[in-house]
C-alpha cells in the first residue's frame, strides 16, 4: 500500500516474527517507526531500505539475536533502541553510514560473543545518550569513551564493567549523567 504522507508507523505489541526485504518500501517519508514488544527474531538486512527519511526506530522487547547491516546507509537515523533483545554480537557493518545516531540503547542484551570496536568509534561526535546496561560484556573492551565528545548521558549499570582510571579519561565535557551502579569491579 502506498502511503506517501505517512510519517509515524506504530506496530508495537503485535506478534510480528520477521521483517522481510523491502517491507516498508512504499513508506518513503516515514520518520518514526515503533516495532517494540513483538516477537521479532529476524530483520532482513534490507528491511529498512528506501526509508531515507527515517529518524527513529524502536525495536525493544523482541527476540533479535543479531542484526546484519540492517541500519546501513540510514543517514538521518538519530535514535535507535534495541534493548531487551537477545543480541550476542554486533558486527562492523551493523551501523555503517549511521554515524549521526544521537541515542543508542543496547541494554538488556547478552552481547557476549563479539562486538566490533570500530562500530562505536563511528558515533564519537554525534552520540549524546548511550545505554549498555545489564549485559555480559565489558563496554570498556569495545568502546573508546574518549572519542565521545558530546556525550551527555551514559548508563552502564549492571554490566560486567571494570572501571579503570583511564576509562573515562578525556571524556566529554558535556557529560552530566553517568550511571554505573551494580558493576563488578572498581579499580
Amino acid at each position: 500500500t502506498n502511503m506517501p504522507n505517512l510519517k509515524i508507523l506504530d506496530l508495537n505489541s503485535n506478534q510480528l516474527q520477521s521483517l522481510g526485504s523491502g517491507v516498508f518500501t512504499e513508506l518513503s517519508n516515514l520518520i518514526h517507526i515503533r516495532l517494540y514488544s513483538n516477537q521479532l527474531k529476524l530483520l532482513d538486512s534490507t528491511a529498512f531500505n528506501g526509508l531515507n527519511s527515517l529518524e527513529e526506530i524502536f525495536l525493544d522487547n523482541n527476540y533479535l539475536e543479531k542484526i546484519d547491516c540492517s541500519f546501513e546507509n540510514m543517514t538521518k537515523l538519530n535514535t535507535l533502541t534495541l534493548s531487551s533483545n537477545r543480541m550476542r554480537r554486533i558486527d562492523n557493518c551493523t551501523f555503517a553510514d549511521s554515524y549521526q545516531i544521537k541515542k543508542l540503547d543496547l541494554s538488556d542484551n547478552p552481547l557476549d560473543e563479539y562486538v566490533e570496536r570500530k562500530v562505536f568509534d563511528l558515533f564519537g561526535t554525534s552520540m549524546k545518550y548511550l545505554a549498555i546496561k545489564n549485559t555480559n560484556a565489558d563496554p570498556a573492551d569495545f568502546i573508546k569513551f574518549s572519542l565521545f565528545t558530546n556525550l551527555i548521558n551514559i548508563d552502564l549499570s549492571q554490566s560486567k564493567f571494570r572501571i579503570l582510571p583511564e576509562t573515562f579519561e578525556n571524556i566529554s565535557n558535556y557529560l552530566s549523567i553517568l550511571s554505573i551502579s551494580q558493576v563488578n569491579d572498581l579499580n
